[in-house]
């Protein structure tokens, strides 16, 4: 969500109606966009576009020049491991398909909830 007067982005523990939050993956990826509309595709943006995502997302890193944390599959090659270090979206998330409102959730900073760095959990 962002701040209509700073511009600040803030992150909120309101999920994706789509988003299945105990594996962290889309429920229906090939057809999202017909259940969401305004759905983004990160492959489709800009680097310089990346910059409100979370820290720890890999599109953000890249695009930042930075190394993706031991934790991301995409450098340990298992998918769980995100999950046992407490970094995925199942340790935090709540979807909005139960009636969650997004300001209800806002979170001034993800770090506060998913840490800082790759540390242990």
């Amino acid at each position: 969500m962002e701040d209509i007067d700073t511009g600040e982005v803030y992150f909120s523990r309101v999920a994706c109606k789509l988003l299945d939050i105990k594996t962290g993956r889309c429920r229906d990826y090939p057809c999202r966009q017909q259940h969401v509309p305004d759905c983004l595709s990160l492959r489709e943006m800009k680097r310089h576009e990346y910059s409100w995502l979370p820290p720890t997302c890999a599109y953000r890193l890249r695009a930042e020049g930075k190394n993706l944390p031991p934790w991301h599959y995409l450098i340990c090659g298992d998918r769980q491991e995100v999950h046992r270090r407490y970094r995925s979206v199942q340790h935090f998330a709540l979807s909005e398909a139960d009636g969650h409102a997004i300001d209800d959730h806002l979170l001034y900073r993800l770090e506060d909830i998913l840490g800082e760095g790759d540390q242990e959990p």
